[in-house]
């Protein structure tokens, strides 16, 4: 294999193990493979990047993220002295220090031009399409949308919602056939309502208005902006439907989207409400330092599903700065780019896994959230 050859070969690989680890359905049972074969590959291809470069160019902005990471994660190690749960708490620091910091920094050695992004891009669409056309095909032919998968509507939701931002991008550009695109927001769309998953599906449609109306502002005139915005609209409307109607259940059902256009609290709410209740009484208890690391797990046997919340809890209001301050740096370093249809594609995400970090999953499992600050920094939006 030829030198150009074998940089391009590497360059795909390390995006796909670097999408492996972060994507939540590659951590569920029968994918976990995938998760395992991705941290292996990205500590391989580290070394070996490492190896043949005598110099690495690592930009500032990571420098100063990862920083504030450090110092969060310290402090983390310092509750493990007052926490109730030793044991827990080790397992639950080790899981914020390994996948995280890899998320973080292996774009510092694997995105190094914008054409990295949008490979990475690209590749997380497509994933996105080939895991939604498998839930369709799971729902027609197997009679539940998860057979396949063997895990939570959030897991895959929060897997395949990320498509639809990226996907609103490429419709604003050249870089994907339109009919691939549509099609791809389409078979999107419909999984994200047989699956009934309503925290990625809202999270996806808020951070896709987000890259739309930029879009929409800055590329096309009034009259190809209102055609658009009625495009996207009717696309949204026809998939919902359609995701409805080819349910195996006789009757038309909303399922868990109901909630959303009936006023009232379903189930699931409640029950985060009354997490939420919790974690502001274990906070109120210890306003400034928390309870400590996995602390709110050892009382009540679950997290709060708010990792602001979650934060507070354990770690109190130190910990909220320390990881607030972490989070304002990866904007920040997005900001100059704010501008450009990558950079506001980038921060779009960001807003996807925030919105999905308020309603589902511990602060170790927002691995999107770790991804989508570590492309924020990578050396290839400072060249």
């Amino acid at each position: 294999m030829s030198g150009k050859n074998w940089e391009l070969t590497r360059g795909c690989l390390s995006h796909l193990f670097y999408i492996f680890i972060a994507l939540p359905i590659f951590t569920t049972p029968n994918m976990r493979q995938m998760y395992y074969i991705g941290l292996i590959g990205v500590f391989l291809l580290s070394i070996y990047t490492i190896m043949i470069h005598e110099y690495l160019s690592i930009s500032k902005n990571f420098l100063f993220m990862i920083s504030l990471y450090i110092i969060f994660i310290i402090y983390c190690g310092f509750s493990l002295t007052w926490t109730s749960s030793t044991e827990i708490a080790i397992i639950k620091f080790f899981d914020l220090l390994i996948v995280p910091i890899a998320l973080i920094s292996y774009p510092q050695i694997s995105v190094m031009k914008k054409g990295d992004i949008n490979t990475v891009l690209t590749l997380i669409f497509y994933i996105s399409m080939i895991v939604s056309t498998l839930i369709i095909y799971s729902s027609a032919l197997l009679g539940d949308p998860l057979t396949i998968f063997n895990t939570t509507h959030i897991n895959i939701g929060r897997s395949i919602g990320l498509g639809l931002p990226i996907g609103i991008y490429y419709l604003s550009n050249k870089h994907m056939n339109s009919i691939t695109v549509v099609t791809g927001l389409f078979v999107i769309l419909v999984s994200l309502v047989m699956i009934e998953s309503r925290g990625p599906a809202l999270a996806a449609i808020s951070s896709s208005i987000l890259v739309g109306f930029y879009c929409i502002s800055t590329r096309m005139g009034l009259y190809r902006s209102i055609l658009s915005a009625l495009s996207i609209l009717l696309l949204m409307i026809t998939s919902w439907f359609f995701g409805m109607f080819t349910t195996l259940s006789s009757d038309i059902d909303l399922g868990d989207f109901s909630v959303l256009v009936s006023g009232k609290l379903g189930s699931s709410a409640e029950l985060r409400i009354e997490y939420y209740y919790n974690a502001l009484d274990m906070w109120a208890n210890s306003p400034l330092i928390g309870s400590g690391l996995s602390g709110y797990f050892a009382q009540y046997g679950t997290f709060p599903h708010n990792i602001v919340l979650e934060i507070g809890a354990e770690l109190g209001l130190i910990g909220v700065i320390l990881f607030g301050s972490f989070i304002i740096s990866g904007y920040k370093s997005i900001r100059a780019q704010s501008r450009s249809t990558l950079g506001i594609v980038l921060l779009a995400m960001i807003v996807f896994a925030l919105v999905n970090a308020s309603v589902s999953s511990s602060l170790p499992g927002q691995r999107l959230l770790f991804f989508a600050l570590g492309l924020a920094v990578s050396p290839a939006l400072f060249r």
